[in-house]
């Protein structure tokens, strides 16, 4: 009986183990199915894909997300369309050989961009996912992923970059240098203006200090500094540049901004204005010949009165103390006086020698009043058909005959070259007023190129025609000295020389620019730099007549 009572108490004990045990694993089984009616929601209703494949191509399981990312109305109806996946859906073979490679190598795959076919044949930007399961051997036995729809943010990023192509492709076609700059003066941005003007692509220019890639504007260090530290805008005329050996002026703007990091940037702008300021230059010259050319008329009639009185009364004391005249004779011997006594005389004390100054001082006068007049008249001589080789030709040979050995110059030394284009039809010009200019311009350049301080290569004058739209272009060139920008300015002002006193009136260049200018309807102009050369240019225009005529035809006339 005791035996049966401890039998007993061990079947209840038992049976109550039992009893927590089903307990446990009915709880168990309770939780495992709520885990899994929940993995089943997040797997029904996620908004990503999720899938799981075999290596081969074949679609295990997708959840109703993948289906429709992909066009499906339904996962069977996926399964059933997609055989294999590697062939099927994907867009670009490269990028499912990659990714299946990643997986290998790797076990994991995150991010990975690529383009997949849907049902109706459009094709969607996605990005995968996954992860390699692999079997007991470690080959790889499942792929499991997340696809998810990335087709609007790519949108937005080609829509992006249009639109920052569009903008660089409208800084490219501005005509103007573009270059932005970080906050410590490095290049971010290199327009192809700059690229072109400079000689240095974007790719060089990148990321290198401003004043590396353009020493010569140190300048514009200061006002960069001045914008990004002001948050205003900056602007500086007319700064001054040489590069590839010639001498230009700039304006520049620098725009202050904010990048998208909230770093502070620059953006440097320089437009070429060497032309708009050599014309503003040609303007303010027209008007000074315009100023001069309306006082000269004036001034001529109140100087050449006392000039011809100067002039008439030291030639009339030279011939009245002149030897051999009659009436001094009479008059000398009335008085007691010798001639040859009082000649002698005038000569030790030289006063002959002051007279013949007096007399030289009053013609030179008389020349500068001369070339004032030519400003206020208008040629009126009738202007003709002429072949402006010929007129340079004529206008050296009367150069030829220039020389002065107290100026230290000898035309007949200096070498011509000629590059004249045939095919220049003749201008309708004052041949004599051009071959004037011509002359004038020969002769300075040989004098500047004899000059002490000249070049000591052997002077030579190039002599240039060609035509230039609807003008003929003639070109006096040397390789003399040079002149400063300074002196470049001034060259067409009146009485502006740079010769010694008594050497040059400086109205030469002037009367040459009224003659261009104003007889001629043409423009005058000069390039140079110092220690490079000059040279004049005279754009003289071609008529209507000339621009239309057959070559042959002129030559015939």
């Amino acid at each position: 009986e005791r035996l049966l009572q401890e039998h007993a108490e061990e079947v209840g004990r038992t049976n109550l183990l039992l009893k927590d045990e089903m307990q446990e694993r009915e709880k168990a089984q309770h939780e495992l199915a709520l885990a899994e009616e929940r993995y089943r929601s997040i797997f029904e209703n996620a908004v990503e894909g999720i899938f799981q494949t075999l290596p081969a191509g074949r679609i295990l399981h997708a959840n109703p997300a993948c289906a429709r990312i992909l066009g499906y109305g339904s996962v069977a109806d996926m399964k059933q369309a997609v055989g294999d996946l590697r062939s099927d859906l994907y867009a670009n073979g490269r990028d499912r050989d990659r990714f299946v490679q990643l997986l290998v190598s790797e076990g994991m795959v995150s991010h990975f961009e690529t383009q997949l076919i849907r049902a109706d044949g459009s094709r969607i930007w996605v990005a995968l996912h996954s992860r390699a399961v692999r079997d007991r051997k470690g080959g790889l036995a499942l792929i499991e992923g997340i696809m998810e729809d990335i087709s609007d943010r790519k949108r937005a990023e080609e829509e992006m970059q249009r639109a920052n192509r569009f903008v660089r492709n409208i800084i490219d076609a501005m005509p103007s240098i573009m270059i932005a700059v970080s906050a410590d003066s490095r290049i971010t941005h290199w327009n192809r203006a700059a690229a072109t003007h400079y000689g240095i692509a974007e790719e060089e220019a990148a990321g290198r200090a401003f004043l590396d890639i353009l020493p010569r504007l140190y300048a514009l260090q200061e006002v960069i500094d001045s914008a990004l530290a002001t948050g205003e805008m900056q602007h500086r005329n007319r700064l001054d540049e040489e590069y590839g050996g010639e001498q230009r002026v700039l304006d520049v703007m620098v725009y202050p901004m904010e990048a998208q990091d909230g770093a502070r940037q620059a953006v440097v702008r320089i437009d070429d204005a060497t032309s708009r300021v050599r014309l503003e230059e040609m303007m303010v010259q027209t008007e000074k010949m315009m100023s001069v050319g309306g006082l000269a008329a004036g001034m001529a009639h109140e100087i050449n009165n006392p000039l011809g009185a100067i002039l008439l009364g030291v030639q009339n004391v030279l011939r009245r103390i002149e030897p051999g005249r009659r009436p001094n004779e009479t008059a000398a011997a009335s008085t007691g006086v010798s001639l040859e006594r009082l000649q002698a005389y005038l000569v030790e004390r030289k006063v002959l020698e002051l007279l013949q100054g007096v007399r030289a001082a009053g013609e030179r006068a008389a020349t500068i009043v001369a070339n004032m007049l030519e400003f206020s008249r208008r040629s009126e001589t009738r202007q003709t058909r002429v072949y402006v080789g010929e007129l340079l030709d004529k206008a050296v040979e009367l150069a030829r005959n220039d020389y002065d050995l107290k100026k230290k110059y000898d035309f007949r030394q200096v070498d011509i070259v000629r590059e004249y284009d045939p095919e220049l039809p003749p201008v309708f010009c004052n041949s004599t007023e051009i071959e004037q200019v011509v002359l004038n311009l020969l002769r300075n350049a040989a004098q500047a190129m004899y000059a002490e301080g000249a070049s000591e290569r052997r002077p030579c004058i190039t002599l240039r025609t060609m035509r230039e739209r609807e003008y003929a272009r003639l070109e006096v060139a040397d390789n003399g000295p040079g002149m400063d920008e300074s002196v470049r300015r001034r060259v067409f002002e009146p009485f502006f020389t740079t010769k010694p006193v008594g050497v040059g009136t400086g109205l030469g260049l002037s009367v040459s620019y009224f003659i261009v200018t104003t007889n001629h309807a043409g423009q005058f102009m000069v390039e140079t730099r110092k220690g490079g050369g000059t040279t004049f240019i005279i754009l003289l225009p071609l008529g209507e007549e000339a621009m239309h005529e057959p070559l042959n035809a002129s030559l015939n006339t």
